[in-house]
Order: C-alpha cells, then sequence, then structure tokens
C-alpha cells in the first residue's frame, strides 16, 4: 500500500480548512439574527470585516412587532437605555445598502457600550422594523 505524499497531504489538509471557514461563515446565524422573534419577516444582515481581527460592523434589519422589540433587545443584552443614559460614541454606523435607513433619532433605542472597551451594539425599533448594529473598532 502505497501512503500519500506529504505536499497532496498538506494540500488535502488546507482545502478541508478552507472549506471550514467558508461554511462558517456563510451557514453560522449571527447573534443578532439569532436572537430575532420566530416571527420576524423580510430580515436582512450585513457584515463588514475590516481585515483587523477584531474590527468589524454588523448591521441587521428585521420586521418585528413593536412588543417583540423589549425582548429582543434584552436577548442581546441591550440594557441601557438611550432616552435616560445618552452615550456620545453611540451612533449608527454608515452602510449604503438601500434597505439600511435607520432613524437619526436615537432616544428609544437600547445599547451596549463601556467606556474604554472599543465595541457598541445599538437597536431600535422604528417604523415596523427593528434596527440593529454592533462594531468594534
Amino acid at each position: 500500500m502505497r501512503f500519500l505524499s506529504r505536499p497532496f497531504f498538506v494540500a488535502i489538509i488546507t482545502c478541508a480548512v478552507a472549506c471550514g471557514v467558508v461554511a462558517y461563515t456563510c451557514c453560522v446565524t449571527s447573534r443578532a439574527r439569532a436572537a430575532l422573534p420566530w416571527g420576524a419577516d423580510e430580515i436582512q444582515e450585513h457584515y463588514q470585516d475590516f481585515g483587523i481581527i477584531p474590527d468589524f460592523t454588523r448591521l441587521v434589519r428585521a420586521k418585528i412587532s413593536r412588543d417583540e422589540f423589549d425582548g429582543y433587545a434584552t436577548r442581546l443584552g441591550l440594557l441601557r437605555s438611550y432616552a435616560t443614559d445618552r452615550e456620545p460614541t453611540i451612533h449608527w454606523p454608515s452602510c449604503d445598502k438601500v434597505w439600511w435607513t435607520p432613524p437619526d433619532d436615537l432616544t428609544n433605542a437600547r445599547f451596549q457600550y463601556t467606556t474604554g472597551k472599543e465595541y457598541f451594539a445599538l437597536a431600535t425599533y422604528h417604523d415596523g422594523y427593528v434596527y440593529f448594529a454592533a462594531t468594534a473598532w
């Protein structure tokens, strides 16, 4: 019985790892999407990786009921309210997707941010849709 050559074995392992990374990236549901209620509709998601780990932006928009928003925000750990706890670092990341139309007013937004951390998450309900953004820099 002949054993596989070392270069062939390395090529197969490299291919398997690459396929695993692609499958994980494409097929694993994000936490923001997984937290949506079962009845969520018109779900749209955008993810941008800036090439320097952990720099990224994730945006989600989905049609849910107003009553479902608080549960969604709580499942994501967005416990602070912009209405009572204004944080100047919090803002909507820009995006050129036509569906990304979050409201300018953050009064009803819920968020997670810790001073000194280079990450925030933000969600609000507007015109029948939940808008969610998470970014790290």
